[in-house]
């Protein structure tokens, strides 16, 4: 390729799609931690769903489990929380943050 010129769509890497783990009011810290710290050893992103107070709780405690868990691996795992307002309707029972 010549300098300044710009790389076709094909040779550009793109990422894969995150994996997503749902966390419910049975979930475990220690459970969600071990499918962090792996996916976090696979180097593959990861978005966490949670649906209430206790679930996202249980989730903020496994993140911090699991980076102690990765840290030996030489992983820097860390957390970007965002909230979003489910959709209305039979299928929504509460915001995912």
């Amino acid at each position: 390729m010549r300098s300044g010129a710009v790389a076709p769509r094909a040779m550009l890497t793109r990422r894969p799609p995150a994996q997503e783990i749902k966390v419910s009011a049975k979930s475990t810290t220690k459970t969600v931690a071990g499918a962090l710290a792996y996916l976090a050893r696979e180097r593959r992103s990861v978005r966490i769903v949670a649906g209430s107070a206790a679930c996202i709780n249980t989730a903020l405690k496994a993140s911090a489990t699991a980076r102690r868990y990765v840290e030996a691996d030489g992983v820097d795992l860390y957390i970007l929380p965002r909230c979003a307002r489910a959709a209305r309707g039979a299928a929504a029972r509460g915001a995912a943050c």
